[in-house]
C-alpha cells in the first residue's frame, strides 16, 4: 500500500483462493461414485456411504497435517488418496471391500477427486 492507504494493484503478485469444499461438492459426488463402484454393497445414500467418504476425506486431513509437521508421505494428492484408500480396506469396517475393488478400481475410486 502505498503512503496514502490505497492499494496500488501494481504491488500484486497473485490473489489466490482455495473453493474445495466452498465452491465444489466433493461430498455427494465422492459419496455417490464410492456407492456406484461398490457393486451393491454400499447403497448411494446410505449412512455406510457417507461414511466411508467422510473417514478418506478425514484420513486426507490426517495425512496432510502429518506430512507438513515433517513426518514420512507424499505431497502428490493423487498418491495421498490411494494410500489413505489401500490403508481403509485394511480395516475391519471396509475390509469386505477388498474383494470388490481390484488394482484399477482403485486407481478409478482415486481419481474421483478430480470431478
Amino acid at each position: 500500500m502505498t503512503s496514502t492507504g490505497h492499494l496500488d494493484l501494481r504491488e500484486i503478485d497473485a490473489c489466490l483462493f482455495d473453493v474445495f469444499g466452498t465452491v465444489l461438492d466433493w461430498h455427494s459426488t465422492v459419496t455417490r461414485q464410492v456407492a456406484r463402484l461398490s457393486k451393491g454393497l454400499l447403497l448411494e445414500g446410505s449412512q455406510d456411504a457417507d461414511d466411508f467418504t467422510e473417514e478418506w476425506r478425514a484420513g486426507y486431513y490426517a495425512y496432510v497435517k502429518k506430512v507438513s509437521q515433517g513426518g514420512e508421505g507424499t505431497v502428490n494428492a493423487d498418491i495421498m488418496h490411494r494410500q489413505i484408500l489401500d490403508d481403509m480396506l485394511t480395516t475391519p469396517r471396509w475390509s469386505h471391500l477388498v474383494d470388490v475393488w481390484g488394482d484399477s478400481d482403485r486407481e478409478q475410486l482415486t481419481m474421483i477427486w478430480h470431478n
